[in-house]
């Protein structure tokens, strides 16, 4: 599991970080998003296609991967195991600032 204070990407990234204590922020010159999610996820995915994948991509314009960002609220390393009938809840939270 991977940690940074802040991340920047030329090519295809595809990382998974411990979740974060307080919300990330994620800066354009547009605006800040900030993503918070459930204690329940305990790491959070970042993801890009970058230009080669991308060019793969049926639904990504040519340039597609310069405009996102996947941010995924994930739990990974630790099994969630549910008994018949038992239920569990993971969420995520985009609010833009």
């Amino acid at each position: 599991m991977e940690t940074a204070s802040a991340l920047h990407f030329d090519a295809e990234f595809d990382s998974v970080y411990g979740a974060p204590a307080t919300p990330l922020r994620l800066v354009q010159p547009g605006g800040t998003l900030e993503i918070a999610q459930s204690t329940s996820c305990s790491e959070t995915v970042v993801w890009n296609p970058g230009a080669l994948l991308g060019a793969k991509l049926a639904d990504m314009p040519e340039d597609g991967y310069r405009h996102m960002l996947c941010v995924e609220a994930a739990r990974i390393d630790e099994p969630v195991l549910l008994a018949p009938g038992a239920q569990w809840q993971g969420w995520q939270q985009l609010r833009v600032l």
